[in-house]
């Protein structure tokens, strides 16, 4: 962890993000880019999802905006890096 904040631009890469700048942007993140991030995160965007549980986020996604969850997501998830990939019991996909 400590070699990969030691990468140019790396931290605040998020926040930088949020603002439309590229993550590797070497330049610092301003006090005022962190609040406008902050206030953008809380107040206008529509969804956050969490990396680390993506078959759950793909459900609350689905959930949230009324639209079917295809297969192909599952599985994607599925073989994704990351743990915990049981499919909530009773879910229902579309093809």
């Amino acid at each position: 962890l400590r070699a990969f904040l030691q990468i140019p631009g790396v931290t605040g890469c998020q926040t930088k993000m949020v603002m439309g700048r590229a993550c590797a942007d070497p330049s610092p993140v301003a006090a005022n880019e962190s609040s406008a991030a902050v206030g953008f995160v809380r107040h206008r965007m529509a969804f956050v999802g969490i990396a680390e549980r993506r078959l759950e986020t793909l459900c609350l996604w689905h959930a949230t905006f009324g639209t079917p969850l295809w297969s192909i997501e599952v599985s994607a998830a599925a073989t994704a890096p990351v743990q915990n990939h049981t499919a909530p019991a009773g879910l229902e996909l579309d093809d």
